[in-house]
């Protein structure tokens, strides 16, 4: 490493010796010994401290020490209810067809229709499935919604098959025929039955 210190000594008398001078104005370089940078010349025994910038914790602004919560034991009865609620039921396909019916029913309502708000329209829903299951509230609107997001898909992708097929009938076709004809579609596209 070169010598710091002296390379600044010579560079200051470079400087300052090209310009026109006069004898007063000449300034005299610094004159400096050099500096040890090295790891041994640095005591790191030292303790600095360095001094507190926050303000004491005293007054209203004081932090208040965490207090633990305490848990209290659930009834039993509400564990029951707790655990019938996580188990997923499977659904079956009678609870499909009345969920289908009181989409169907409660979307093209007479007055409201589609410009009912979501909340309001799955709380109808929920009570219409409930009616025609004839049970009491057993599934929670996001358990409906979320079946209805799948047969809704479903529904879309069959009504593809189902349109292309009456499009290009067949000579002699029924509706029957072209009905079959998209239910293998289906299959053979999405890789289940069509139910």
């Amino acid at each position: 490493m070169p010598d710091m210190a002296g390379y600044a000594s010579y560079i200051g008398n470079r400087v300052f010796t090209n310009f026109p001078h006069t004898d007063d104005s000449i300034p005299t370089p610094f004159s400096q010994s050099p500096i040890d940078l090295s790891p041994t010349s640095i005591d790191l025994s030292q303790n600095e401290s360095v001094p507190e910038t926050q303000p004491p914790n005293d007054g209203p602004s004081a932090s208040k020490p965490i207090k633990k919560r305490s848990y209290k034991k659930k009834p039993e009865a509400d564990k029951v209810v707790e655990t019938a609620k996580r188990k997923q039921q499977k659904w079956v396909v009678a609870e499909e067809v009345a969920l289908s019916r009181a989409w169907c029913q409660q979307s093209q309502h007479s007055t409201l229709g589609n410009s009912q708000h979501r909340t309001t329209l799955w709380e109808s829903v929920s009570r219409v499935f409930h009616e025609e299951m004839g049970r009491d509230a057993y599934r929670e609107n996001d358990s409906l919604s979320s079946k209805w997001s799948e047969i809704s898909t479903q529904l879309t992708k069959f009504s593809g098959f189902l349109n292309k097929a009456k499009q290009n009938p067949k000579s002699g076709e029924t509706e029957a025929d072209i009905l079959t004809n998209a239910v293998v579609t289906f299959k053979s596209n999405v890789g289940t039955d069509f139910r």
